[in-house]
């Protein structure tokens, strides 16, 4: 079944590209096909042999690991478009799949979730400040009016940002202990 879901995934990515270098436009990049790609790569890379029922429940926490990182961008006003945000986690899976020991890993997405946020504490300041360099060079040149106004597709990071946030809206609410009523408080 795992198996199955990710070769339909490969074939309809395939079949988008293959469509658009024959009709000579360039594929426009998604932030929920760069999402769902990432999530076929790592179950081919990962999730062999581990069966659907593992695959099914580490889904939604993996999207938000893959959606974070959008969160953390918009926290501090900047973007990245699809192709570098890409280009970044593929990055992290790689660095997991050449230097991780995949036999000792218990919960991936809880690896995985730890290797993109010790991935952004060691590059996460550099990456902003270069993206940051560059949104005030492009409104510097805006102001001066060096560079017509082109219509502004919707922000990558922003789509990825809601993602995230209806993605950790829909966490199970945590249980609560009952009073003990035999037992006096202080406070």
């Amino acid at each position: 079944m795992l198996e199955d879901y990710l070769d339909q995934r490969e074939r309809d990515a395939s079949a988008a590209a293959h469509q658009a270098k024959r009709d000579g436009v360039a594929a426009v990049e998604s932030p929920d096909g760069m999402v769902a790609e990432l999530l076929a790569e790592i179950g081919r890379r990962f999730y062999q042999g581990k069966g659907a029922k593992r695959w099914g429940q580490d889904q939604k926490p993996l999207m938000m690991t893959l959606t974070w990182p959008a969160t953390w961008f918009k926290q501090r006003g900047v973007s990245l478009s699809v192709a570098r945000y890409r280009e970044i986690m593929r990055e992290i899976v790689e660095g997991i799949a050449t230097h991780g020991d995949l036999a000792k890993i218990e919960y991936f997405p809880g690896y995985l979730q730890q290797c993109v946020r010790l991935w952004f504490v060691h590059n996460g300041e550099e990456l902003y400040y270069r993206q940051k360099s560059l949104r005030d060079s492009i409104d510097l040149a805006l102001l001066k009016g060096a560079i017509g106004r082109a219509p502004a597709g919707p922000d990558p990071m922003e789509a990825l940002a809601a993602a995230h946030r209806v993605l950790a809206s829909q966490k199970r609410p945590t249980k609560t202990r009952k009073e003990d009523c035999g037992q006096t408080t202080f406070f």
